[in-house]
């Protein structure tokens, strides 16, 4: 499986010949970084390396994960292709199946915002070909809301908030949850204050943190 972080949170999964999009169409909310308008419009479009999207997935609905009129536009021109928008009215669905993905969603409190009230987040596994990603988007920073959805499951790799990292519990659980944890959500300017704080605390523990990097770089590619 083939992962790429084309934006603050937004998520391309590329498996079998199929992209999966997970937060991928944002409004533009600084310090955070939505995707380059040409890539934007070749998600919307279906062009490029966005031919052969199976879904669009958004784990919540705030605008650094979400675009309500891009999200629409994409709908309206791949009738066949799912696109899944969280309704707090509605409990989530427990799993679906789209192309060679299938995704658990499991709905759960998150990180604590001023102005946006008592939100949720979709957290979502998604496996595909023996491969499982646990995407946690801004689920609160609490070992047992992550330990709850995952259930002793060892993911192959996994993406959090870097609120994670700023206490201990949290951080010990990264190596236990996943072979390799990403942290995103991070600011693009480096000299911003949480940036800068997430860099010092995994070069201060270094050895607790070995298998966490940070993705700073927008696109960044990993390989599962």
């Amino acid at each position: 499986m083939k992962i790429t972080l084309i934006c603050n949170c937004g998520l391309a999964l590329e498996s079998g010949g199929q992209t999966l999009l997970l937060d991928a169409l944002t409004q533009e909310l600084a310090p955070f970084y939505r995707a380059p308008e040409k890539t934007r419009r070749e998600i919307i479009a279906g062009e490029g390396e966005y031919a052969s999207v199976c879904g669009l997935l958004f784990t919540h609905l705030h605008p650094d994960h979400f675009d309500r009129e891009a999200a629409e536009e994409f709908s309206a021109r791949h009738e066949n292709t799912l696109v899944y928008i969280p309704s707090r009215r509605e409990p989530a669905p427990e799993t679906l199946s789209i192309g060679n993905f299938t995704v658990e969603l499991h709905r759960v409190r998150h990180t604590q915002v001023a102005g946006y009230g008592k939100s949720t987040v979709d957290a979502m596994i998604v496996s595909c070909e023996g491969k499982c990603v646990y995407v946690a988007s801004d689920t609160a920073p609490e070992a047992s809301i992550h330990e709850g959805v995952l259930r002793g499951r060892k993911m192959d790799a996994a993406f959090w908030n870097g609120e994670m990292l700023l206490y201990k519990p949290e951080r010990e659980m990264l190596h236990d949850c996943a072979d390799r944890s990403f942290i995103y959500h991070i600011p693009v300017d480096p000299q911003d204050g949480l940036r800068r704080k997430l860099e010092r605390i995994v070069s201060r523990y270094p050895e607790e943190l070995e298998n966490v990097r940070l993705l700073t770089a927008y696109p960044s590619v990993i390989s599962l």
